[in-house]
């Protein structure tokens, strides 16, 4: 799977420069756009495991689920592109570990947490069997059932949003 890092400034120049047909050949895939953090309440936090590696933090999610505009994240802002490698590699693992295509630095967010494949019937999110779940636009999935995500969905991996665009 490749995956490319973008600025939102970034792609609105594309699209102006590229016209729509330009745009769409140069991106034939789709961005996830990194929007923050949910509101939530720590339940359990870990130091971590004898190898050095910091543990998940647990949470709950309390009363309206919003996205806390005060808490500033690294990745906040930033749209990462998805698509198929031409080697036939079709998805990537999303995480906290150092062996993910797209880290995200947030320790509600497992070590691996979430893969993502883009096939014929488009983008599907599987839950890898985190600790905190993984969301579809505030529905739990299933760990190991994928679920088939459409243009504009919410994707929450613990307490961590990104939004599905699709190029087209």
């Amino acid at each position: 799977m490749k995956v490319g890092l973008f600025t939102l400034e970034v792609l609105r120049r594309a699209c102006r420069q590229l016209k729509r047909d330009g745009f769409l050949e140069r991106y034939p895939g789709a961005f996830l756009l990194a929007m923050g953090f949910l509101s939530a309440e720590v339940i359990r936090a870990h130091a971590g495991d004898d190898e050095g590696r910091d543990a998940t933090t647990a949470i709950n999610f309390k009363g309206k689920l919003r996205h806390d505009a005060m808490a500033t994240h690294p990745l906040a802002g930033q749209a990462f592109f998805i698509s198929p490698e031409s080697d036939g590699d079709t998805g990537l693992t999303i995480g906290r570990g150092p062996d993910c295509e797209l880290s995200v630095p947030e320790r509600s967010v497992s070590e691996e947490h979430c893969r993502i494949e883009v096939t014929a019937e488009g983008v599907t999110a599987i839950d890898v069997g985190s600790t905190n779940g993984t969301t579809v636009n505030l529905e739990r999935l299933e760990p190991m059932r994928p679920k088939v995500l459409a243009d504009e969905d919410i994707l929450t991996l613990g307490r961590y949003s990104f939004q599905l665009l699709s190029a087209a």
